[in-house]
């Protein structure tokens, strides 16, 4: 599925879909679990996607994050290069970037899957099967990315300097997000109903409103973002 510039899609609300009439009336509520992943000490977030380099319009083009002090993988076309970027408690704040120069958009052009993995203070990142970075964080992620739904298409929607914003026309086949493992064999053929995967997108069934439905046993649908939330 090809998420369209400045329309970007957000993981936040588990659906009840006992309690709804239709795909107009929906009970929901915030998954403050799911949205609360980078605070574990064992998880995994895996995407598969491609930019074809006519889809580049953002100097940076997000394809999943969250908002606040950026969180996430985008494509920075300065530079040419994928990178990764976060923020940890330090005093001040520290930033850390990961920039993945032998990925660059011919390489996102054809596609590349991504898995990135945390183990306690450890973060390992694997591009086509391969380990590209071993990283060590000083510090836990900032509380500012607590309680915030990861975006796909976007890092910020809704920051107020549009540099922050990020948004991307994305062509993407998977995202999932997987708590308690992080072996690579394992996470590569992994049950989409096992216990551990909170969420599993294949963007292969969508409803009328255009939600992603969750192929993990949680029901956690992939929406569009309101209007309201985008700057």
């Amino acid at each position: 599925m090809v998420i369209e510039y400045k329309k970007p899609y957000w993981i936040k609300y588990k659906w009840d879909i006992n309690k709804f009439d239709s795909e107009t009336d929906i009970a929901k509520r915030d998954n403050i679990d799911l949205q609360n992943i980078l605070f574990r000490d064992n998880f995994a977030i895996l995407c598969n996607f491609r930019i074809k380099k006519e889809f580049i319009k953002d100097t940076k083009a997000g394809i999943f994050g969250k908002s606040g002090q950026n969180f996430g993988l985008n494509f920075d076309s300065d530079i040419d290069s994928l990178v990764f970027e976060f923020r940890t408690k330090k005093d001040p704040v520290e930033f850390n970037c990961m920039i993945f120069e032998k990925i660059n958009s011919d390489t996102i052009d054809s596609g590349i899957n991504f898995i990135f993995t945390k183990i306690d203070n450890i973060i390992m990142i694997y591009v086509n099967d391969k380990l590209v970075k071993y990283y060590k964080c000083n510090g836990d992620f900032i509380d500012e990315y607590k309680n915030s739904p990861f975006f796909l298409g976007a890092l910020n929607p809704g920051a107020a300097d549009p540099k922050d914003r990020c948004f991307s026309q994305v062509e993407i086949s998977l995202f999932s997000i997987i708590k308690n493992e992080t072996n690579i064999k394992k996470l590569k053929t992994i049950n989409k109903k096992d216990k551990n995967v909170l969420c599993y997108y294949d963007f292969e069934t969508l409803n009328v409103r255009k939600d992603v439905f969750d192929e993990s046993s949680n029901f956690n649908f992939c929406e569009l973002v309101p209007k309201e939330y985008i700057l």
